[in-house]
């Protein structure tokens, strides 16, 4: 059972690393101005975070898992899930933007990485049909595997791209949109 301090203090300091991230990027906040910012001490800082990089991590995954998985379902359901992770970085886009556009966060790209790999391996498993004819056959774990890395290294590049550009100014927040996918998306 979590102790009710220890609770508000992890709210406390998810507040304060969303508030402060989203105005400079979390590889340049330290330890010192979260912890004011959260009103405790660093001592207590450092029994729930290594460094404000890592704790703005945490508080993002934490949504992140939250989000659907398309594992079983079909296209729809995999589009409603890469609809509501484009919304969830709508909603922390100057978080975002500062991890990854302005700053080097690789804490913040990590989990973003490996939330989108975990969704797409689970779908892919599930769907091996998508797989392209190209990659079918052969060394099939190590040909899955590139075309896992390169949806999920895409994928976060056109986020990337969505963040840098004019549209995604706070007065334009709706998320990205990507062109429409071929009916029927990649099969043998």
């Amino acid at each position: 059972m979590v102790d009710i301090r220890q609770q508000r203090t992890r709210a406390q300091l998810a507040a304060a690393i969303v508030e402060l991230a989203s105005v400079q990027p979390s590889s340049s906040l330290t330890v010192s101005a979260v912890a004011h910012a959260a009103g405790i001490s660093r001592d207590t800082f450092y029994r729930h975070a290594t460094s404000p990089s890592a704790l703005l991590a945490a508080v993002l995954d934490a949504e992140l898992e939250h989000l659907p998985m398309p594992a079983e379902g079909g296209a729809r359901e995999f589009g409603d899930a890469e609809r509501e992770l484009l919304e969830h970085v709508a909603k922390h886009a100057e978080i975002y933007r500062n991890a990854l556009v302005h700053g080097t966060d690789d804490h913040v790209r990590d989990i973003l990485e490996l939330r989108i790999h975990s969704a797409l391996t689970a779908y892919l498993h599930a769907h091996p049909q998508i797989l392209p004819a190209e990659l079918a056959g052969g060394d099939e774990p190590l040909n899955t595997e590139i075309a896992i890395a390169y949806a999920v290294h895409g994928t976060v590049g056109a986020i990337e791209a969505w963040l840098r550009s004019p549209s995604s100014t706070p007065t334009r927040q709706r998320g990205p949109s990507w062109p429409r996918r071929p009916r029927g998306g990649c099969s043998r």
